[in-house]
């Protein structure tokens, strides 16, 4: 019940995939994709940053996918009636960047072993760059230029209140249009953090299923018995986090790669029935941002096919080629770009060329990520890393 709103603001920010595959030739690729995983004999065993580069290129590309999104949706009417009829990458980008963190958040947890290094390293990971991206909207503004925000600049409450990070889930507007993202990813290290206080984090099937259930169900009574549509984007974002969670135990050895076949089929059922039961199949002309029940289904399922492929991928020599560098150094910038393109997109506009309009926003997009990353990002990673040294030794 946390997302009423989100699919509103941003409807480019959530995925999903149509799910018609072969069974025998699905099956078999899936399975072949979950076993070559490999692993040592210990799940807290650090992982060698070769094995977790797919992790970065998968974060690059989601991030990519969601500033393009955003870019090409306001300069071309047929994209924008495209990403809601048939495919989003917006809804791809998202979901790709919930797999990775069902994926790494309880392995970062496990592998410190310290519920208080876990949250200082989350902290100076996220906020540090969330709290100058607020000042800079604050100074934008003040400067004159108009800019998409939810709040009322001259109301400092809402500035408050969006410093917290968990605006959306108070039901508070939101600052940052793509915000709404980390309060869910603050429910999520919440949630670990819980589990592995009560020493039930390795119960896989309990964590997995017990979310998973109560989002479907949910998503599926609050329509037949309310007759309100139930946000079905927050399924499908409880369904990557799940689909993480079990990927990164059959990679751990925690479970086997037939089990973890079954969780990411039920995952991806999980998406198709909620958009069955809260979706239409045509367009919604009263509310243009909603998705039709094919994009719900086929924008998200793409975003699972897509982090299996890459974790299939996972080492070669594509990392050391230029492209896959290209991409690892995108993966570092991800989360720079992806709070930042917003505001960059608001800014720099250019008139009766809409190509070029494109070009020049991603452009200057990443360009301004990788200054957020060098010059704030970066430095707050290593401030944080001191403070858990310092923890340490005292």
């Amino acid at each position: 019940m946390i997302l009423p709103v989100f699919e509103a603001l941003y409807c480019g920010t959530l995925p999903e995939f149509v799910f018609c595959p072969n069974n025998d030739k699905w099956d078999s690729t899936l399975i072949q994709s979950i076993r070559h995983v490999r692993t040592g004999p210990h799940s807290s065993v650090h992982p060698t940053s070769e094995r977790w580069a797919f992790l970065d290129v998968v974060r690059g590309i989601a991030a990519l996918a969601v500033m393009l999104q955003h870019s090409v949706w306001h300069n071309f009417e047929a994209f924008a009636a495209f990403s809601i009829s048939f495919w989003s990458a917006g809804r791809f980008g998202v979901v790709a960047f919930f797999l990775v963190s069902g994926f790494i958040v309880p392995q970062s947890l496990e592998m410190k072993g310290d519920i208080k290094e876990f949250w200082i390293g989350r902290f100076f990971r996220l906020f540090p760059l969330y709290w100058a991206c607020l000042a800079i909207m604050a100074m934008v503004i003040a400067a004159g230029f108009q800019v998409t925000t939810a709040i009322n600049p001259s109301n400092w409450t809402h500035w408050l209140i969006n410093m917290t990070m968990i605006e959306g889930i108070l039901r508070q507007p939101e600052a940052i249009p793509v915000a709404w993202t980390l309060g869910l990813e603050m429910v999520l290290y919440g949630a670990i953090t819980l589990a592995y206080r009560l020493n039930f984090l390795h119960k896989t099937r309990l964590i997995a299923g017990m979310p998973l259930f109560t989002a479907t169900f949910s998503s599926v009574m609050v329509p037949v018995l309310l007759h309100t549509r139930y946000p079905a984007g927050a399924v499908a974002v409880c369904a990557a986090i799940v689909g993480g969670l079990v990927l990164y135990r059959s990679h751990s050895k925690k479970i086997s790669s037939n089990e973890a076949l079954v969780w990411i089929l039920l995952c991806m059922g999980s998406i198709a029935v909620s958009a069955l039961f809260n979706y239409q199949d045509a367009r919604d002309l009263a509310n243009q941002l909603q998705p039709t029940r094919l994009c719900a289904i086929v924008s998200s399922i793409s975003g699972f096919l897509f982090f299996l492929i890459l974790m299939n991928y996972k080492t070669g020599s594509f990392y050391q080629s230029s492209v896959g560098k290209a991409f690892l150094w995108l993966g570092k910038i991800s989360y720079s770009l992806y709070l930042l393109h917003p505001l960059v997109n608001d800014l720099i506009v250019v008139q009766d060329s809409p190509v070029l309009n494109v070009l020049v926003q991603t452009a200057a997009s990443i360009a301004v990520a990788h200054l957020a990353y060098t010059f704030i990002e970066k430095p707050g990673i290593a401030l944080g890393k001191k403070f858990i040294k310092k923890k340490a030794t005292a």
